[in-house]
């Protein structure tokens, strides 16, 4: 089995998302290899590897219809994050259809902030930032919450 033991980054995340307006439930994406696991594959240094979004999130809207979020909360500090950003960014890209949010969230300086990925512009400056730090320190980053 997965651990489900949530990080204080993601207990408050969970939180949040949790009272939104028409949010019926969410479920932890485990973070092992599992065929109920969302992989993202991303490129880290020429090697082809996996990410899994923490959360999925799941909410009904005034006609009945129920939407998906991702919802991915790390450290700006985790190796290869702005590499995991990018494949964020890549995948809300090619799949944006299918999901109402595709959103990264991170804990910098104190202050929790997120990356709406479905927003073109984050997508296009995670792509060109060094690192998660500068990416959330930028100016499309939003406060969470």
């Amino acid at each position: 089995m997965c651990p489900e033991k949530l990080s204080g980054l993601e207990m408050k995340g969970q939180a949040v998302e949790m009272e939104r307006k028409g949010c019926i439930g969410w479920y932890r994406d485990p973070s092992c290899t599992s065929q109920d696991s969302v992989e993202i594959v991303y490129d880290y240094a020429g090697d082809t590897l996996v990410l899994r979004p923490d959360f999925l999130f799941f909410s009904a809207d005034e006609s009945g219809a129920v939407n998906v979020d991702i919802v991915d909360p790390n450290g700006d500090f985790l190796a290869g994050s702005a590499s995991k950003l990018r494949g964020l960014a890549d995948y809300a890209e090619k799949h944006e259809a299918n999901f109402e949010r595709v959103e990264a969230v991170a804990k910098v300086d104190g202050a929790v902030l997120i990356l709406v990925m479905k927003d073109e512009n984050v997508r296009d400056m995670v792509r060109t930032e060094a690192t998660s730090r500068d990416a959330y320190q930028g100016a499309l980053s939003k406060a969470h919450g």
